[in-house]
């Protein structure tokens, strides 16, 4: 039997002509999101810290196929060039070319793993509510902990005390980080989540679950909008009595017509759209007296006409007058603005018969014929190049179709004036 040679850099297997395998170990130490990378020389110990890893590369001309082993034993699941560790112990590979004939076992690379001399223990946090007095926060170790909280806004922390102080409502994550040993840089850390939550608190001359008057009205762009664009509702809810209103909730559930886009700006509570119900739901936690809010969001419009959309806002309390808790919007939807004279005479403008935002829907297809109905022009896939060459002065009638954003035929009928004359 033919050995191979056995080097950690590169083992050459002479037996078979088209298979010469050979190892690399490279040991890959993931630290912060850093990667150090260094190739041992053969037979080396190779030392990780605690919680990172050794990646262990064997390279091989024309083979098909590995098996690592750790400490004697195969590795089930191990059959890739490249083996990731993070367990102390003895490595080895074995390479098989495409008949599945082994290599010779390569040198074995020992992985040790040094643990860290110091902990830190980091007991979970119970919930807080907004306005709680500051509280000390009691990780354990033997080193000085530094706290860090993220997302800022709900918790400001001093260090210099260990003090928190609660500024905001939601989850946030505080962690505990110390130093790590010298040989092993990486820093300690341990994470623990803590829920802050809301308070209401009432005026004197608030009273809860009083009858409230809530009124909403839907506004649309005034600007003149075709299919496929984008264009933005706004949704304005404003509490009308001298009471607070809770559990806010407007609901808008778009007509086939309209495509939600996204929300732009909500000003109070959060805002979510469920496409398998069209529904657009947006939720208050309160509305106070006298106070209003408002939400924009934008959606497409998928055809031409007028759309009519229905929005409604309701509370935990009674409303005094249901009539204004449901607004109407009707926003107008332009087709195809289609030119009826266009004058290719070569001054270079209007000299092409231009169909604006043509290029707005997937397929089209034009037709145009002279009095008699017989075709004098057509085309799939217009591209706004048609210049009238060769025909006469006078009035022809067009036949445009088009497919929309629903894969739908529509179809514009008209007549078109050529002049060669400027006008």
């Amino acid at each position: 039997m033919v050995k191979e040679a056995r080097n950690l850099q590169a083992m050459k297997l002479i037996r078979l002509p088209y298979f010469i395998s050979s190892f690399i170990f490279t040991i890959v130490v993931f630290v912060n999101n850093f990667v150090a990378a260094a190739t041992p020389p053969p037979s080396q110990t190779v030392t990780i810290c605690q919680g990172t890893y050794a990646v262990l590369n064997a390279t091989s001309t024309n083979a098909a196929a590995y098996q690592w082993y750790s400490n004697g034993q195969v590795i089930a699941g191990a059959t890739s060039k490249t083996y990731y560790t993070n367990n102390a112990g003895n490595y080895k590979v074995i390479a098989f070319n495409q008949q599945s004939c082994a290599s010779d076992v390569s040198d074995e690379i020992q992985v040790v793993v040094q643990s860290f001399s110091s902990s830190i223990t980091f007991n979970p946090l119970p919930n807080k509510t907004i306005g709680d007095a500051p509280f000390l926060l009691t990780a354990e170790s033997k080193k000085p902990i530094t706290y860090t909280a993220s997302p800022a806004g709900i918790v400001s922390i001093d260090n210099k005390t260990n003090m928190a102080t609660i500024i905001g409502v939601g989850n946030v994550i505080i962690t505990a980080t110390i130093p790590g040993k010298s040989t092993c840089g990486n820093d300690i850390m341990m994470q623990q989540t803590l829920n802050v939550m809301s308070k209401p608190q009432l005026k004197p001359t608030e009273v809860a679950h009083a009858p409230v008057d809530l009124a909403i009205v839907a506004g649309s762009d005034s600007k003149q909008i075709i299919t496929n664009q984008p264009f933005e509702y706004t949704l304005t809810v404003k509490n009308q009595s001298k009471s607070i209103a809770t559990q806010v909730n407007v609901t808008d559930t778009l007509p086939a017509a309209l495509d939600f886009v996204a929300v732009n700006n909500s000003v109070d509570g959060k805002a979510t759209y469920d496409p398998s119900t069209r529904l657009l739901t947006w939720k208050m936690d309160q509305l106070k007296a006298n106070a209003y809010t408002e939400l924009r969001f934008s959606a497409i419009a998928t055809r031409h006409g007028a759309i009519k959309n229905t929005v409604k806002v309701v509370s935990a309390e009674p409303d005094s007058n249901p009539n204004n808790n449901t607004s109407i919007d009707y926003k107008d939807i332009s087709g195809i603005n289609i030119p009826n004279v266009f004058t290719p005479n070569g001054d270079g403008k209007n000299d092409n018969f231009t169909i604006a935002d043509l290029d707005q829907y997937q397929e089209n297809e034009l037709v145009v014929v002279n009095r008699w109905g017989a075709s004098v022009y057509q085309a799939k896939n217009y591209k706004n190049n048609w210049t009238g060459d060769k025909l006469d002065e006078g009035t022809y009638f067009y036949s445009l179709k088009v497919k929309n954003s629903k894969g739908e035929q529509e179809e514009y009928k008209g007549y078109i004036t050529l002049l060669r004359a400027t006008i």
